[in-house]
């Protein structure tokens, strides 16, 4: 999906818009192949497997690539500790390593205001209804492996009982973390850094969620209405995240990660997590004429003079609409139609 929406971007970029794309992916889903937005596809072995560094290695070889957008980031955490000869910008594997994991994540804020209050759980106390007594619901719970994203294992508990049951229904999962939950706005806030230096910034609210009623929450990893926005606090708060993981990495921040924050009861945004690719909607920046697939290939080739503005500058008023079997629109001015009013493009 993200890979869809990155291709879709350039091609709405003036200076892209020609460049042959190819689409490289292991496959699990294989609708990507067959819908016509690539020149070119490849099916790759999983980057799981030994033979995924030399089936590249030859691919290049072969096709001469001049760049690569990494975006999985199972792939990002590869390729940010490899030299495979194709030009990517990618933020450092330490700091990597530290952002997929929401447990080290959440053990490195833990004390400061970045974060809500969490504790993590294993399987075995969870069943077995014996929670710390200061273990406080209604919360947040959610699966922490590595790479865990879209909503998996997440559920908005209200009880102990209601935190055994979804404990028993994810067999699969071993810890979870359980956070106060946070019941204001939901946002995304997108970063593109160099060298340490912030080049472009921009923020997108969730307000609604595709199949939202498959989840149990309510919540799924998708929105289906959104808006795009440029906001000074949460972006600072998003690079104070950044520089955290950064100075306990030991490494300077380049690349580009997308911070997710939510407000809690009094409006603070707090930190979520950290993805170190970019979102799903960023097809949406593009249409908004800020095209965050553009600028981070420009980044990758060394074209910094060719940049543009810093920062997101969209109207109050425009909406992200996005559907499972629609292409993602994005509309400057968008005002809910009223009840038997005509809707005119």
């Amino acid at each position: 999906m993200v890979g869809r929406a990155l291709t879709r971007s350039l091609r709405l970029s003036s200076i892209f818009k020609n460049a042959i794309i190819f689409g490289i992916d292991p496959g699990e889903n294989l609708y990507g192949f067959y819908e016509g937005l690539y020149d070119r596809c490849f099916r790759c072995p999983p980057v799981s497997d030994p033979s995924y560094e030399e089936w590249i290695r030859s691919l290049n070889h072969a096709e001469k690539f001049d760049a690569a957008i990494v975006h999985q980031e199972p792939e990002v955490i590869f390729w940010s500790d490899k030299k495979l000869e194709i030009p990517v910008y990618l933020p450092p594997p330490g700091f990597c390593q530290i952002a997929v994991s929401k447990r080290k994540l959440y053990e490195i804020f833990s004390g400061t205001p970045l974060i809500p209050e969490f504790s993590i759980l294993t399987r075995e106390i969870l069943l077995s209804g014996k929670l710390p007594g200061e273990q406080r619901f209604p919360c947040w719970m959610r699966d922490i492996s590595p790479g865990s994203d879209s909503g998996k294992g997440s559920l908005l508990a209200e009880s102990p009982d209601a935190a055994r049951a979804w404990t028993l229904l994810n067999s699969g999962t071993n810890e979870f973390m359980l956070a106060d939950f946070l019941p204001g706005r939901n946002f995304a806030c997108h970063l593109q850094t160099v060298d340490g230096l912030l080049v472009k910034a921009a923020c997108c609210e969730r307000m609604n969620y595709i199949m939202s009623g498959v989840a149990v929450s309510g919540i799924t990893g998708n929105i289906n209405r959104g808006r795009l926005f440029y906001d000074a606090r949460i972006v600072e708060i998003a690079l104070r995240a950044v520089d955290i993981v950064c100075s306990r990495s030991g490494e300077r921040m380049h690349g580009a990660v997308t911070v997710d924050l939510r407000e809690d009861a009094e409006g603070l945004p707090r930190v979520t997590e950290i993805n170190i690719r970019h979102v799903a909607f960023a097809h949406a920046f593009a249409q908004a004429g800020f095209n965050t697939a553009e600028s981070h290939l420009l980044i990758t080739l060394g074209r910094f003079d060719e940049l543009g503005e810093p920062y997101l500058n969209v109207g109050e008023n425009n909406m992200i609409h996005r559907d499972v079997d629609g292409l993602p629109v994005w509309m400057p001015d968008c005002v809910i139609p009223g009840i038997g009013e005509e809707v005119r493009l």
